[in-house]
C-alpha cells in the first residue's frame, strides 16, 4: 500500500514515506489540517531525529474532516540469521511520544486501521513495531498489540493561577528559585533564536558529563534542520547571570501541549540552582500561551532523582508511561531471538533475551 503518489481520501490506509516528495507533502497536509499538530507526528521531525538506518514512515487514514496518523521509523534487521533477508521493523522516534492519533473519529474505525496496518506490515515484511505512547490517551487509538507499563512520568498541569502553581511545587523548589534570583539569574525566552549557539554547548558539555551515548550528541546543524522542519513548535529558554548563559531548555509545543526535550546546565552554575528557575519560569510562559499541559518527563531508571526532580514541579501530577509491542511474524522473531542468543554463545557471553527489552534481538 506504499504508494508514488498520495491517493484520494478513503477509509483505506495509506502507508508515506518521508523520502518520497509527493508523499510527504500528503503527509503534512494531513498533519497541517490536525487540530493537536504533535511535533513528534511531523515528518521533518522524523527525518531530523532518524539515525542512518531509519526511514521516516507514516500510516494515514484521511477522512476529510478527521483522520488517524500513525508515525514511526522503518528499519533494516540485519542479522544473519539464516533467513532470506529483507526482514524489518519499525520503532518510534527515539524523543517523542506516538501511536496512532486520532481526531473527529471514534474507535469503530480502528479495527479497519490495524488490520489493514497489518496486512502492509506482512507485505513489507515488518517483524515487529515498538512505540512510547502519547501520555494523552485519549488523542489515541487504542493499540493493537500488548502494552506495557514501564515507569511513571509527569506532566504539570498548567490550567491553574500561578499562585496556585507555585503552592503546588515542592517547598524545596520555591526555596530554589528565591535562591536563583537572589544570585542574579535571569530568565531568557530566545524567540529570535539568538543564542542557539549558546544552548548547544550547554547541551553538549551535558552530554558529555553524562557520558550519554553518541547519538543523543546533537551537532548544531540537527538543531538548525529541527528549527526549519517545526519552527513553531520549538521554544528556547535559557538562564543567565551577566551575559554568561549557564542553563538552556528546548520546549516542543503542539496546539494543547508542550514536552520538555532536551536541555543542560553547565557543571559551576548548579550552586546557582538555575534549573528550577528555569523550569519554573517555562511554566508560567507555557500557561501564558493557553497551553494546557506541560510533559516534564521521566528518569532513566523508575523512581530515580531525575524522576524525582520532575515530580517536585508537580506531585500530583505522576501518570504511566505506557511502551505498546506488537509482532507479526512469531516465526522470524524467534528465529532472530535464536540467532541473538547463538551469536552471543559463539563470542563467549551467554545472553538470554530480557522481558524489559523489545525487540529482543536488538538488545545490547
Amino acid at each position: 500500500m506504499t504508494v508514488e503518489e498520495p491517493l484520494p481520501r478513503s477509509r483505506h490506509l495509506t502507508v508515506l514515506s518521508a523520502a518520497i516528495p509527493a508523499q510527504q507533502r500528503a503527509w503534512l497536509d494531513l498533519w497541517m489540517r490536525w487540530p493537536e499538530r504533535e511535533p513528534a507526528a511531523h515528518p521533518g521531525y522524523l527525518a531530523a531525529l532518524a539515525s542512518p538506518d531509519e526511514r521516516p514512515m507514516c500510516a494515514v487514514l484521511d477522512l476529510g474532516d478527521g483522520g488517524i496518523i500513525y508515525p514511526f521509523q522503518m528499519r533494516d534487521i540485519d542479522l544473519a540469521a539464516g533467513l532470506s533477508g529483507g526482514y524489518r521493523d519499525i520503532t518510534g522516534p527515539v524523543f517523542g511520544y506516538t501511536g496512532a492519533f486520532k481526531w473527529n473519529t471514534g474507535d469503530d474505525i480502528a479495527d479497519t486501521f490495524w488490520s489493514e496496518f497489518a496486512v502492509w506490515a506482512r507485505q513489507e515484511r515488518i517483524v515487529s513495531s515498538f512505540v512510547r505512547l502519547s501520555l494523552f490517551e485519549h488523542d489515541l487509538l487504542a493499540f493493537d498489540g500488548r502494552v506495557r507499563v514501564v515507569q511513571p512520568n509527569v506532566v504539570r498541569d498548567l490550567q491553574h493561577p500561578e499562585d496556585v502553581l507555585w503552592r503546588d511545587m515542592d517547598q524545596k523548589v520555591r526555596k530554589n528559585v528565591r535562591r536563583a534570583r537572589d544570585e542574579g539569574v535571569v530568565i531568557v525566552s530566545d524567540t529570535n533564536w539568538e543564542h542557539l549557539d549558546a544552548f548547544v554547548q550547554i547541551y553538549l558539555s551535558t552530554m558529555e558529563r553524562r557520558n550519554a551515548a553518541p547519538r543523543y550528541r546533537f551537532a548544531l546543524g540537527f538543531f538548525g534542520e529541527l528549527l526549519s522542519a517545526v519552527p513553531d513548535s520549538v521554544q528556547l529558554y535559557l538562564a543567565r547571570v551577566g551575559s554568561t548563559f549557564i542553563s538552556a531548555e528546548l520546549i516542543l509545543t503542539s496546539t494543547h501541549h508542550a514536552y520538555s526535550f532536551l536541555g543542560g546546565t553547565l557543571d559551576d552554575a548548579f550552586p546557582l540552582r538555575p534549573n528550577d528557575l528555569l523550569k519554573y519560569e517555562i511554566i508560567l510562559a507555557l500557561r501564558e500561551q493557553g497551553l494546557t499541559d506541560f510533559v516534564l518527563g521521566g528518569g532513566p531508571q523508575p523512581g530515580d532523582g531525575i524522576f524525582r526532580y520532575k515530580r517536585s514541579f508537580a506531585p500530583g501530577g505522576v501518570v504511566d508511561f505506557k511502551v505498546g509491542e506488537k509482532i507479526f511474524d512469531s516465526e522470524v522473531y524467534g528465529a532472530l531471538v535464536r540467532h541473538r542468543a547463538a551469536l552471543s554463545e559463539t563470542q563467549g557471553s551467554p545472553w538470554t533475551p530480557s522481558p524489559e527489552f523489545f525487540p529482543a534481538y536488538r538488545a545490547g
